[in-house]
């Protein structure tokens, strides 16, 4: 089985989006999208997770690795990092899905770390 045929079942099964299962697994909705599609929309290619990936998918739906590997049975996994993705949406969607994780206040310096950084580029 797929790891994205994994989650999706898991999440129609309890009710949640791609988003929601985005924020349980720390994982961006974008990817949590392309990993159910088995496939890449800028490349067409299929996914091919890491290990962090089916480890941090395990933890969210509460399986062992050595559970979700063996429902996985021969599908490919990356030994190497996630690969960047370069997408604005999927970068988007995974600082947002990070950010909807901080207290106001943290959230509120963000916003001014973030203010300067933007000055900082359009000063160059």
């Amino acid at each position: 089985m797929l790891l994205g045929e994994i989650v999706k079942t898991y999440r129609e099964e309890r009710g949640l989006s791609q988003r929601d299962f985005a924020a349980k697994s720390g994982l961006s909705a974008g990817y949590i999208s392309m990993l159910e599609n088995n496939r890449n929309p800028r490349t067409g290619d299929p996914i091919i997770p890491s290990m962090r990936t089916v480890k941090s998918i395990a933890d969210a739906i509460g399986m062992t690795l050595d559970e979700i590997t063996v429902q996985m049975g021969d599908n490919l996994v990356s030994l190497n990092e996630e690969p960047i993705t370069t997408s604005d949406d999927e970068l988007n969607d995974r600082i947002m899905d990070l950010v909807r994780l901080l207290p106001v206040d943290l959230k509120l310096s963000l916003v001014d770390l973030l203010q300067a950084a933007v000055e900082g580029v359009k000063k160059k």
